[in-house]
């Protein structure tokens, strides 16, 4: 009988190097990955303990060369896991060689561009057109507009949001830019 064990752990898109880290931590002291799930949910299988590296790669699954993508890693000795969220996750023993995945700087921040492109600037568009716009109505007290009765409830949750997008655009924002700026310097 397989044993499993469930973990909440919570990485943002710039995390996934943490990401990493931790799965890999977990197969040293005998958990390896099945799958994650939303919002954060790991799911592991109970084993002997493992030196696996993992190794995440933001690719969206949808594009026509996914398949080939795939098969690429697993040339080069990688086990594809499965997909969560537009990052593959793969996995290899520690002991061979060749357990990073990026050849070179250039492929690395062409990743953390991907990763704006894909996952960061979609966060500010809707910040800048739909939750600031919103926030600023109830900071000025022109929330709820004349004809809606909204209770106070809504512009809690609107400065909730507000917030919330606020440490998002902070924090990606800020890590992406240590990301990128870590591998160009190189």
């Amino acid at each position: 009988m397989n044993r499993t064990i469930r973990e909440f752990k919570l990485f943002l898109i710039t995390d996934y190097e943490k990401e990493e880290e931790y799965l890999t931590r977990m197969s040293k002291k005998g958990y390896r990955l099945k799958k994650v799930t939303f919002p954060g949910f790991y799911t592991f299988e109970v084993v002997e303990p493992e030196d696996i590296v993992y190794r995440l790669s933001f690719k969206n699954p949808m594009e026509s060369d996914f398949k080939n993508y795939i098969v690429l890693f697993q040339d080069s000795g990688w086990e594809y896991i499965f997909e969560y969220m537009g990052w593959s996750y793969f996995r290899k023993n520690e002991s061979e060689e060749n357990t990073e995945i990026f050849s070179n700087h250039e492929s690395r921040v062409e990743e953390v561009n991907k990763v704006f492109k894909s996952r960061f600037l979609p966060i500010l568009i809707i910040f800048t057109f739909s939750i600031f716009p919103s926030a600023m109505d109830v900071f000025s007290g022109s929330f709820p507009h004349k004809g809606y009765h909204i209770t106070n409830f809504a512009s809690i949750f609107i400065i909730f949001v507000y917030i919330l997008y606020i440490f998002l655009i902070t924090y990606c924002g800020y890590g992406l830019y240590k990301l990128r700026r870590k591998y160009s310097i190189k």
